[in-house]
């Protein structure tokens, strides 16, 4: 019984854990995505007011280009997310299956002691 009370410190709550961090950062991701959408619709305005006459092309250059680089960082930080969030995920299955395996194998073991305690007998 020790054993079995003691096993979800080892395998489920670390992998309880992850998830439930993950689950915060996920949240955060639709904020991010609507500021991203946000610049995207104000160059596009910005290019519409320069077509009108409205903005001068040395004004839409810099906007261009700070939406660009908002762009192209927010496509680095999902290719980040991306890859941290599959090695955080498979190193916390194999840490859970690992640990299933020698509480399982703990058990097992304690079984063929009782076992042999009746060969004993």
């Amino acid at each position: 019984a020790k054993i079995t009370d003691e096993q979800a410190k080892k395998d489920w709550e670390p992998l309880g854990d992850m998830m439930h961090d993950y689950k915060g950062m996920l949240g955060a991701w639709p904020n991010v995505l609507s500021i991203h959408s946000d610049s995207v619709q104000k160059r596009k305005e910005c290019e519409r007011f320069e077509q009108e006459g409205k903005m001068n092309g040395s004004d839409l250059t810099g906007i261009r280009n700070r939406a660009d680089a908002m762009s192209y960082a927010l496509m680095a930080e999902i290719g980040t997310f991306h890859v941290n969030r599959a090695d955080d995920v498979k190193d916390a299955s194999q840490r859970f299956l690992r640990e299933q395996i020698e509480y399982y194998q703990k058990i097992t073991q304690r079984l063929q002691d009782a076992l042999r305690e009746f060969d004993s007998c």
